[in-house]
């Protein structure tokens, strides 16, 4: 994405190819934080369930009491 923003500042004149630069980067900073806000969200959910089970293996062949 940035690549393609400089080759246009090269081609455009003066004024645009600092707007299309600017655009593009405002762009990329903005994929940024949407990632990362995704991630943030992910591990709060991840954190919010609740942990396995884990059974004891020693205690496989006993009955539980009750």
């Amino acid at each position: 994405m940035l690549p393609m923003a400089a080759l246009m500042a090269l081609v455009l004149p003066g004024r645009a190819a600092f707007v299309v630069v600017g655009v593009v980067a405002l762009a990329f900073v903005v994929l940024l934080v949407v990632r990362a806000t995704a991630t943030a969200e992910r591990r709060t959910i991840a954190a919010a369930e609740p942990a396995p089970v884990v059974r004891d293996l020693r205690y496989r062949g006993q009955r539980r009491a009750g």
